[in-house]
């Protein structure tokens, strides 16, 4: 039981994490883009 909810949580952690570098290249890109 414990093994599987600490593997979502890194699976959902990771999943956090790409959306939010992702997010950020796509400021990335507008910013330069306004410039």
């Amino acid at each position: 039981m414990k093994l599987t909810k600490i593997r979502e949580a890194k699976f959902m952690d990771m999943i956090d994490a790409l959306k939010f570098q992702s997010s950020r290249l796509d400021d990335k890109a507008f910013s330069s883009n306004d410039d």
